[in-house]
């Protein structure tokens, strides 16, 4: 059972793109950060055979993914904070949804962690096509300020400083992103800009309910805040890109 419409652009042919580059091997165990309700990690079991572990903050969409999808592991959580051991998975997705953690930066390391050495990143997100100077200016700053602050301060101070927001009101600057996980410690194996299936997710969408706002309320489970879910002012964004990336942690 999948949504008419899916929750990112491009939905499972996406993912389905995104997953034959990667090359996983038979079985594959897949981490899904921000899952849903976990239709694609479902889609992934029932194509691939692939088994497949979620993780959401939305408790209600747990609970509707458990009663949907029982084979699956899904439990609520947060991406900056994954709770599995490390060296555990052969892959990642961040669909749609790294631009929408609090602490973006943290949440790459903690997947970084959690896969095996030759696991594989799965990220597709918002990006900015044609940014102000300004904006990858101010990016650049924020990334080097953080990165001279955590050598004076260590990796497990608590009082260490917070990671800088890698996206400029939603939307990622590519250099920074890619020299995020490359100090990190990912390799960036594959880049497409993918804005024509931004553009039709957004015209299917404002096709069957007039707007992004009307489609966000019908989605959003009751008692949730749609705002958390998606940045209607930055899906307006004249200059907005859609990507597809797919990282390697190295075997060495």
């Amino acid at each position: 059972m999948y949504d008419t419409i899916p929750f990112h652009p491009g939905g499972t042919k996406l993912t389905e793109e995104a997953v034959k580059l990667c090359n996983f091997p038979e079985g594959a165990e897949i981490l899904d950060v921000g899952c849903g309700s976990g239709e694609t990690l479902a889609f992934l079991q029932e194509t691939c055979g692939f088994q497949g572990t979620g993780v959401d903050s939305s408790k209600a969409l747990i609970e509707k993914g458990k009663l949907l999808y029982p084979s699956l592991t899904l439990q609520k959580g947060e991406g900056d904070f994954l709770d599995f051991p490390s060296f555990h998975f052969d892959g990642a997705l961040l669909e749609c949804t790294l631009s929408l953690l609090n602490n973006q930066t943290e949440a790459l390391h903690e997947i970084f962690c959690v896969l095996k050495k030759g696991g594989k990143l799965i990220l597709s997100d918002l990006y900015l096509r044609d940014p102000n100077p300004n904006e990858v200016k101010a990016a650049h700053k924020r990334s080097q300020d953080f990165r001279t602050r955590e050598k004076q301060f260590g990796d497990c101070e608590k009082d260490g400083p917070a990671p800088p927001d890698l996206s400029v009101n939603g939307a990622f600057v590519r250099e920074e992103l890619e020299d995020t996980l490359k100090e990190i410690g990912f390799r960036t194996l594959h880049w497409a800009d993918k804005t024509p299936e931004l553009r039709e997710f957004l015209g299917q969408i404002i096709f069957d309910y007039g707007s992004v706002e009307e489609w966000l309320k019908a989605v959003t489970p009751e008692g949730e805040d749609s705002a958390c879910i998606c940045n209607c002012k930055t899906l307006a964004h004249a200059k907005l890109g859609y990507f597809l990336l797919v990282a390697e942690k190295p075997e060495e």
